[in-house]
Formats: structure tokens, sequence, C-alpha cells
């Protein structure tokens, strides 16, 4: 990544595509993370500018044809059950799922999804190669199918927005770009040019899509200023040298339209003050922004910052031709803490089976950490690494990532906040009558916890033997 930086400084890192956004394929993404995280001590996310998936709907079996299993994936990291068509053998059930649109838009929130879970949600989304694979003479797939799925996916790829999970730098879409498979393969389906370089059903349907006044955001230029995505650094001082401090603030400046500003340069100032009488630093200018929420970040610095919470505004200069100007300013808040903050965090641990069956069974650890006050709580991490006779399976988390060596960064909570995860593991064969003690243990490196006494807890699981029963077998 430095190489290629160095040599290009615009240039952004991705990953090599995910085939399909499939349960399956995400606990793969799952190993992936927690296995970047273990060998280097950051997240993957730190050199990722940019998520990329494939969009298809396929088989996922071993040792067939389809999407095939994830590689690095072993017998006891899923159950072929897991696998997305697995035992379905008609080819034209197989046709239909691998048409249906509804299913394309469950994939595609759930990349989203698992993005915004691992602190991903502000970077872009491509989806590098979709449409439909499959011909007519095995599957049941016609031509109206086709052209009903491309126009289907346009609609949903341009109009589909997500307060939650949504990329903030583009309204809020969930795909920032995509390609259509194919161009001119006519080995396959939903090749747009025939061999004769003649547009073929698919691309008369594309020509009328893209050239459609009801489809403005396909049909015609737009430019639209975004403020998205400010931030600080640091965030807040915990009893800075004279109790003041000095803040770089930053913010992401995007076109969410789908073509070029053309204007030359666009201006961006940072404000103390609700009114934008109060200038902090000087004018900030960046050139040109192509659409899809291409994005710059600007930066000044307000220095000599005093104890308490300093709300700053930004306002990108609204350019001509622009959709809206409603969404190019933005605001954040930055903290002084005299002196550090006081939280009396609290960590509780309930299991949902103490008596699991060896072997089969599954638990499901849910650790809650609260913050009743009377400050903010920071950094907070806890540790919860599985004791022998369990393998992890999955988790979930209100906040913040779990890795599989142990710690959950749940990142801050502010007064009265909860954050919750939860872990899946799986009983291992042999530990029938054996006591698994589990314990969890919590930590903040930038609050000053009042009360030590419930920042660890455990609970204890004692598996049950796992029976065989033999039925006789009656001959009539």
């Amino acid at each position: 990544q430095q190489i290629i930086k160095t040599a290009d400084p615009t240039a952004q890192v991705g990953i090599g595509s995910l085939i399909e956004a499939t349960p399956l394929r995400l606990k793969y993404l799952d190993k992936v993370w927690d296995s970047y995280f273990n060998q280097f001590g950051y997240t993957m996310g730190q050199d990722i500018d940019v998520w990329n998936i494939h969009g298809f709907i396929l088989r996922e079996i071993k040792n067939s044809w389809g999407a095939e299993i994830p590689a690095g994936l072993t017998s006891n990291d899923y159950d072929k059950e897991e696998g997305y068509l697995y035992g379905v053998s008609s080819l034209s059930a197989i046709g239909a799922a691998h048409k249906d649109i509804e299913t394309f838009k469950e994939f595609t929130v759930a990349m989203r999804t698992w993005m915004a879970e691992r602190g991903e949600r502000d970077k872009p989304l491509i989806n590098t190669e979709y449409g439909i694979l499959y011909k007519s003479d095995f599957f049941g797939i016609s031509q109206q199918d086709v052209n009903n799925y491309m126009t289907d996916s346009f609609d949903y790829l341009l109009s589909t927005t997500d307060s939650s999970i949504g990329y903030p730098a583009d309204e809020n879409r969930l795909v920032q770009g995509w390609i259509w498979y194919s161009l001119n393969a006519t080995d396959f389906n939903g090749a747009l040019f025939n061999s004769s370089k003649a547009l073929t059903t698919f691309g008369n349907n594309w020509k009328s899509y893209v050239t459609n006044p009801a489809k403005p955001l396909a049909y015609q230029a737009q430019q639209n200023l975004l403020v998205a995505n400010l931030r600080s650094s640091p965030e807040y001082y915990n009893d800075p040298p004279g109790g003041v401090g000095d803040f770089t603030l930053r913010a992401d400046i995007s076109n969410s339209g789908n073509s070029k500003t053309n204007v030359g340069s666009i201006q961006v100032k940072f404000f103390e003050d609700a009114a934008k009488t109060q200038q902090i630093g000087a004018t900030q200018t960046i050139d040109d922004l192509a659409g899809c929420g291409e994005t710059k970040t600007v930066e000044v610095v307000w220095p000599n910052v005093g104890s308490g919470a300093h709300t700053w505004y930004v306002e990108a200069t609204p350019i001509g031709g622009e959709i809206k100007t409603s969404d190019n300013t933005g605001q954040e808040t930055v903290f002084v803490f005299n002196p550090a903050p006081t939280a009396n965090l609290g960590l509780t641990k309930t299991v949902d089976e103490v008596s699991p069956f060896e072997k089969v069974g599954r638990v499901n650890y849910n650790i809650t950490v609260t913050n009743p006050g009377p400050e903010v709580g920071n950094n907070i991490i806890v540790n919860d690494v599985l004791p022998s006779g369990l393998t992890y399976s999955a988790y979930e988390a209100t906040q913040g990532s779990y890795f599989t060596s142990g710690p959950w960064l749940v990142g801050n909570l502010e007064v009265g906040e909860s954050a919750t995860l939860t872990i899946t593991a799986r009983v291992q064969a042999g530990q029938a009558g054996v006591t698994i003690v589990n314990t969890a243990t919590l930590s903040s490196t930038d609050s000053v916890d009042t009360t030590l006494g419930d920042n660890s807890a455990s609970v204890s699981i004692v598996p049950l033997q796992l029976s065989e029963v033999y039925l006789p077998l009656l001959l009539k």
C-alpha cells in the first residue's frame, strides 16, 4: 500500500471482490478481518479506502459449480447447510433465485451492515460485477427477466438510502458505483453488445434507461456538494496544560451528484459560531470533484480552545446548478475536560444455556457495559477470551468490534448509554461434566472509573453428555 500511495497519492486501495454477501461469505470476511488484526495489531479497515463486492446470486456448495466455498474455511468453521442454495438442485429453482431482485437487495444491505458494524460506514462500496449469468435454455430465464432485473437493480442502486448504514458522503446511498455484466461476453447472459458490435435486447434496455428523463440521476448531469464526516484531532482534551488545547478540524467535502463540478475550485470555511461570523483559520479551496461521492478533505487548526463543549461549523460555498444546498453545511463539537472525566463504568454477563450438550450445543454469552455517569466513558475495552472447551462461532455488537483474540473495542459511552456484545460459541466434544468458566473484564484508558468492583464478571456452564439412542427397525 505504501509503495502504491507513494507513486500515486490519489490511488485507492480495496479488497478483492467478495463474490456475494451471503451469510457464509460474511463469516469468511470475519475470519479475514480477525486474522488481519491478529497479524498486524490494527484493523484491516485502516488499510482500505474502498470496499468491493460482486452482486451475483450463486450457489455455495463444495466441489460444485457456482461460487464454491470460500478458501480457507474448514469443516470446523461452517456447516455445509450454511451454503447459499445448498440442497437445491433444480435448475429452474436455481434460475429463480439467480434473478431474484429481493435477494440482490438483501445481499447489498448485508454488506453495508457488515461495514457499518466494523466502523467502515464512511467508505464507498462498489459493485464491480453483477447481472444475470444463466441463460434461458436450462434455467427458465427469459430476456424480459434480464431486462426487468437490470431496470429494477438500477432503480434500487440509484435511489435507496439508509441513514444508519449508508455512505454519508453520497447522501447515505448504499452503493457508490456498479458495473453490469457484461459489455460483450456472449458466453453468459446479459451482454449489451453482440459479436457484430450491435446493441442486444439488453443493450437497448440500458440505452432506454439512461436516456429516460424520468430517471434524472441516470439521464441528467447533476452536481451536489455535501459536507460530511466532521472530526477533530484530538477528539477531546483531558486536563491539558494550561487548561487549553489546539484542535485540528477536518471535514470531507463530497459531490453526491452524478457528474464533475467543473467550477475550478470550491471554497470551504470553518466557523466557531452558528451565525458564521467568526471564521476559524483561512478559507480552504479544493479542486473539482467527480460525482458519486468523490470526496476530498480540508482542515484548519483551532488554537487555544478552553474548557467546555465547543461547537464548530463548516460551510462549502454553493456552486451554480446544485440540485440542493441544504447539505452544504455541517457542525460538530469538541470537548476540553479539566480534569479527566469520571465514569462509574459497569459490566454484567449472562449465558443463555448453562447445561448445553457437548459436541452439538451452542451457547450465547451476553456482555453489557453501562455508564451511569457522571461523565463520558472514553476508549472502553472489554477483554473476553473464550476458555478451553469452546469454539468461537460468531458475534454481534451494538457498537465497536470484537476480535477472537479477546478484545472488544467498545469505544465511548455517554452518560446513560450502554453497549452489548453477544458471543456465540460451540461446545467441543469431551466436555461433559466439565465446569467451563468464562470471564470478561472492563477497562478504560481515558476515563477515571469511580468504582472498580463491577468491572469483571464470570459465568459458568456444565455441558451434558450427548447420548446416542438406537431405535429398532420393524419390517412388515
